[in-house]
């Protein structure tokens, strides 16, 4: 076991990444014991933190800036990848042009790191939301096209915003990520 560990990219479900992220660490915990640690180093879910009033009170809102990606530091074997293929809700895994796990080096496992926290900083400024802002749609169908902000789902972080479309306003429901107040 020379190996060293590395930084891997595991692909699952988007919205299942900390589930996910406590059956690995349950099902290969049991399976390996003591030997865990000699295989897991660090699992890691990337968020980014944004704050909005809701019902008049100011609350913090966390959300996964990698939609659907878990990175993990391991020192990869055949027996790693086949046992973390087998656990409920992992996909795959990132992988390089040979089919194999793909290495991050750690310079752009940093750059992750340090676009995540600049977004969150970046961002709290403009992510407080309260139902009557106006707002512009920054990505998806509706880019580009004005709004207000009729409700907040805090549990899944998305705004419900009225927008018009061909002169008739319409509800559609964006991501937190997905707006900025005007």
């Amino acid at each position: 076991m020379s190996q060293d560990f590395n930084w891997y990219t595991i692909c699952v479900q988007p919205k299942t990444e900390d589930l996910v992220v406590k059956k690995i660490e349950t099902i290969l915990g049991k399976s390996l014991g003591e030997e865990y640690q000699s295989y897991v180093e660090e699992l890691f879910v990337p968020k980014t933190t944004s704050m909005i009033i809701q019902d008049g009170e100011k609350k913090e809102v966390q959300t996964n800036a990698y939609p659907g990606y878990i990175f993990a530091k391991l020192r990869m074997s055949d027996f790693l990848k086949m046992m973390l293929l087998g656990v409920d809700g992992v996909r795959n895994f990132l992988v390089g042009s040979d089919k194999e796990p793909k290495k991050i080096s750690q310079r752009e496992y940093q750059d992750i790191i340090t676009s995540v926290q600049n977004i969150s900083k970046s961002e709290s400024a403009n992510r407080i939301f309260v139902i009557g802002d106006k707002i512009k749609v920054k990505e998806g169908s509706f880019q580009e096209f004005d709004g207000i902000v009729s409700g907040v789902d805090l549990e899944n972080s998305i705004a419900e915003i009225k927008v018009s479309v061909f002169g008739k306003e319409v509800d559609v429901n964006i991501p937190f990520s997905g707006i900025v107040k005007i």
